[in-house]
């Protein structure tokens, strides 16, 4: 059947959308265009990050995560390109083309769940019952996420090739709850886990206060972590109400017009967080030992007095230098001996020092944040 198209009134514009009430025409004109702008911003996202998911797969460990990262941004790209030539080009079998991108658009809501799921198990790793709590809950998404090819349906608009979408079913409303609260719940499992981590035992409210919502006193890449968590969680607290309320209360094309803006605001920011906690990983552990030294500048007195410096250091015997130029062979043996003495003294002390402070501070942070990679 070869396209048929008949010419708008008062224009020079040739659609098939004269088949449909003006009100309804209008509709889904304006749902076109939310939807070729909202993929028009994920491939500018995609384009921009192409760097940094280079890099990540050329210079980083590619593990589950980074696995499942991709996996999301391609299913999402591929559902939002289908979707456009769904709406705008001539399809044979319109029913069937939405089967294959309903199907795409399962594995990607399943995908971006499945992280954040994973973020979860890293962040509790000896609380089983947080694990099986979310990993039932993620299972329900999936579940939930298989009903798309039931809730969401396409066919020929009038005599022509081209499609017009339609929703059925209650599905939709359902899922669309069930992922708002999946979020809430992770959004609460990682704030509570790094308020548990770093928290001082004699901080006051207020400053327990900042530090949930503004990581406050936080070392800077939980800090980055917990504020890109929070702007995700808003962002889709406010667009998964939005949907949750036009499904329920108004028809296709106005009641999923909005869908394709959820999913690429919720890909973008999930993305961003994924590719924080990957390249910024080697920040968690802070400076190694061998970049934390002591510097000493031994003054030209018999007292040794010590004067510290901006650089940290450890000066060996030969670096230091006597005043009295005098002194015999055996001075000045003596003098080397104790000089290496208060080497090996201050180094041990420092280092043992060191060692107690990242394993006190740092320890457990630095193993959850690469059970996150």
């Amino acid at each position: 059947m070869s396209p048929v198209t008949l010419d708008v009134a008062n224009s020079g514009v040739s659609s098939p959308l004269v088949y449909l009430p003006p009100e309804l025409a209008h509709q889904v004109n304006v749902a076109l265009y939310i939807h070729i702008g909202s993929t028009t911003l994920l491939i500018w996202d995609v384009l921009n990050n192409l760097r940094n998911d280079y890099r990540i797969l050329s210079y980083y460990k590619a593990g589950f995560q980074t696995i499942v990262y991709f996996i999301t941004r391609i299913t999402l790209l591929v559902y939002a390109l289908g979707r456009t030539v769904l709406l705008t080009a001539p399809v044979q079998d319109c029913g069937k083309l939405q089967m294959v991108l309903s199907g795409f658009l399962a594995v990607f809501v399943s995908g971006t769940m499945l992280s954040f799921y994973l973020r979860v198990y890293a962040l509790y790793p000896d609380n089983r019952r947080v694990k099986i709590l979310y990993g039932v809950w993620w299972l329900a998404v999936v579940g939930m996420s298989g009903t798309f090819a039931l809730s969401f349906t396409a066919e020929h608009l009038g005599p022509t090739d081209y499609c017009i979408e339609g929703v059925k079913g209650h599905f939709l409303g359902p899922t669309a709850v069930l992922l708002l609260v999946s979020d809430s719940f992770t959004y609460v499992a990682v704030t509570y886990r790094l308020y548990n981590l770093f928290l001082d035992s004699e901080s006051n409210t207020q400053e327990r206060l900042r530090l949930v919502v503004f990581g406050a006193s936080l070392p800077i890449f939980w800090k980055v972590v917990l504020l890109d968590s929070q702007l995700y969680f808003m962002v889709n607290l406010f667009t998964k109400v939005l949907l949750v309320f036009t499904v329920h209360l108004w028809t296709a094309p106005r009641s999923v017009m909005f869908f394709i803006c959820h999913l690429v605001l919720a890909n973008i920011l999930s993305g961003r967080i994924f590719r924080t906690i990957k390249m910024n990983y080697d920040r968690v552990d802070g400076p190694s030992l061998s970049e934390v030294k002591t510097s000493l500048v031994f003054a030209g007195n018999p007292n040794l007095g010590t004067r510290r410096s901006t650089q940290i250091t450890f000066p060996s015997s030969k670096d230091v230098v006597r005043s009295d130029e005098e002194d015999s062979e055996m001075e000045k043996g003596v003098f080397h001996k104790s000089c290496a003495r208060l080497d090996v003294a201050l180094g041990e002390s420092i280092e043992v020092k060191w060692r107690a402070f990242l394993d006190e501070s740092a320890k457990e942070g630095s193993l959850h944040a690469k059970h996150l990679l």
